[in-house]
Formats: C-alpha cells, structure tokens, sequence
C-alpha cells in the first residue's frame, strides 16, 4: 500500500481490520472456526524517489524466467520494474553461479530494463542436484549503485499432468505432502512466529525418518528479517532454517521472504523463494472441478465465488500488488 500522499512531516497510522464476511474471498466455509484480526507484521518502508517497484506482482520487483534449450544451455529472460525512471539511471544484472562466480553480465536503460541472456551449459535444477543461480540486479546512477535486490532461481521445465502426475525436467516424479491448520487451542488462528514454527517441527517429527525427501513449504518465513529482531520469536530466522536442515529437511520453499539474503545460511542448501501467491490462487480457481446441474440451477458454485482482485494499473489478469518489501539495499529503511 503506497501512503505517500498521505504523509506529513508527523504522522500516526492506524492500521484498522474487521471480521465482516466477504462473498468472494476464499474460503467460504471449512471444519474449522474463522477468526478475524491482524496477526502479521506491518513494517513502514521509506525509498527514494526512483526505486524497483515495490508493488509489482507481489514480488521484489524483479522476474526471472529461465528456458532451457536442446543445446544444453539455458535462456533467462530478465526484466526489473524500476518506478520513476529516467535517461540518468541503468539497470545492471549480474547473473552468479552457486559458487558466487558471474557467468554473465548484461545491463540495460532503467527506461527499457527487459533483456534476454543465454547462457551455454546451463545446469538444470533436480531433486538430486537442487543448482540455483543468483541474478543481482543494480540501479546506476553515474556509477552509483542507488538501489539493489536479488533473488535465487533454478534452471528446470515442469509440467503437471492428470495422467502422469509432476514430470520435471522430462522424468515423472510422485509428489505427497502433508497440511497443517493455523490454530490452537485458546489461540486461534493469531499464532505468533514461535508456534508456527513448534508446528512444523512436530510435523517432521512425526515423519521418523520414513520420508526420501522432505521439502517444508513455509508461506510466511519463520522471522524472515533476521537483521530486524523484535521482542516475539526466540530464534532468528537463519539459525531455524540451520535446524529444520538439522533434522533431515531437503528444500525449503517460502513465499515473498523479506529479506532474500537468508537464504545464504543454508549453502548448497535447496532455498525457494516465490513471489506467485495471485498465480496460485488463479490457477487454483480455474482449475476446479466442473460444477454440477444442481450448482448451477441453484448458483451455489464455488467458481462464482471466488476470484483473484485486480489492481487498477496495467498488471496481467491475476495480478495484485503486495503490501510491504524489505531489501537489503543500506538506501532503504524500514
């Protein structure tokens, strides 16, 4: 949420929720109680003038999409969304191997960011060998760096099959997974970081070492700045990553971490982080099962319910900006 034209030189923000019920917000009704509140952090981010945008798809302000060739190497098509730009600033991108070494290096007018970099013996990302890279990606101003984000991405085609289940990079591989509700006893669902996180160990706990492959998938990054502590959690967020992997955990995926730079703590470690929360909540919605006579002469389908809301800008259908970001860059403050 952008407040800037809101702001004065004193401010008090009052952030105001309420329980009331919503037609077309998922989900409509479960075995389980509803609460209502605000249970997440809320963090003010101050950035200059001309910035990667924080509100672009939900993400850091910067998409990746890697291609795989027959040749054997790899595609990336790059773009970063820079607001406010002018003939003055370049963007830079720097694309490292999971050694820390650049492999390739392009850079662009922050007024025309996209470009495409091909990279000869591109190694795939797989279950055996989880290869990431990292694209560091610069706003230059003069030969100042003004502003700067990251993020990490595998090399890898996936399709999801009805027939043959999750194939990956050609091979089908079987996919079982484990949930979890977001409530206790006397609680709710407000769960501060520590019990979410109590949650997950228990869960893993209770795998005794059954399982090939254990992959977490934590949407909120247990303490995910662990620059910025606060009086709730007990662990930073990169000692906890240390002990899930100390208990037997293979990949970690996470979505929108607000801070990228924890994902050093794991190493070679399989680090995800995501930034598609509209794109699965779409696909899900287009995906659901076809509805019943009954659903519709009495228009109870779920389909009608639901839908996936659509700022006012020039976004794709689907799309919605984020909240809040935090990046690491010593430009930003928050």
């Amino acid at each position: 949420m952008d407040v800037t034209d809101v702001m004065a030189s004193s401010n008090f923000i009052v952030f105001e929720v309420d329980n009331s019920i919503v037609d077309n917000v998922y989900p409509q009704h479960a075995d389980f109680t509803f609460y209502g509140g605000l249970y997440r952090d809320v963090n003010l981010i101050s950035v200059p003038d001309a910035h990667f945008d924080l509100e672009y798809y939900g993400g850091p302000g910067i998409m990746v999409t890697p291609k795989p060739t027959e040749c054997g190497g790899a595609t990336f098509e790059i773009e970063a969304f820079v607001k406010n730009a002018d003939e003055n600033f370049t963007v830079q991108y720097t694309i490292l191997d999971e050694e820390g070494l650049e492999v390739a290096y392009a850079s662009r007018p922050a007024s025309a960011p996209k470009t495409t970099i091909f990279l000869p013996d591109a190694q795939l990302w797989d279950f055996e060998n989880p290869y990431l890279y990292t694209v560091e990606v610069n706003r230059v101003e003069h030969k100042e760096t003004l502003d700067n984000i990251s993020t990490r991405f595998g090399c890898r085609t996936y399709v999801i099959d009805p027939e043959k289940g999750f194939i990956l990079n050609g091979e089908s591989y079987p996919l079982r997974g484990v949930s979890r509700h977001q409530d206790i006893m006397y609680i709710g669902n407000a769960l501060d970081a520590d019990d979410h996180y109590a949650d997950v160990k228990r869960i893993i706990a209770a795998c005794g070492g059954k399982a090939r492959k254990i992959t977490v998938i934590m949407p909120f990054l247990y303490e995910g700045r662990q620059h910025k502590r606060t009086t709730r959690e007990s662990l930073d967020c990169a000692i906890a990553l240390q002990e899930l992997i100390n208990m037997g955990v293979d990949n970690i995926i996470t979505f929108d971490a607000h801070d990228p730079g924890v994902e050093h703590a794991l190493h070679k470690t399989e680090f995800d982080n995501f930034f598609a929360t509209n794109v699965i909540l779409e696909d899900f919605i287009n995906n659901l099962p076809e509805e019943t006579v009954a659903e519709k002469e009495a228009k109870t389908s779920v389909r009608e319910k639901l839908k996936v809301a659509v700022p006012e800008r020039e976004h794709p259908p689907g799309s919605s900006p984020r909240g809040s970001h935090y990046n690491r860059c010593p430009c930003r403050s928050a």
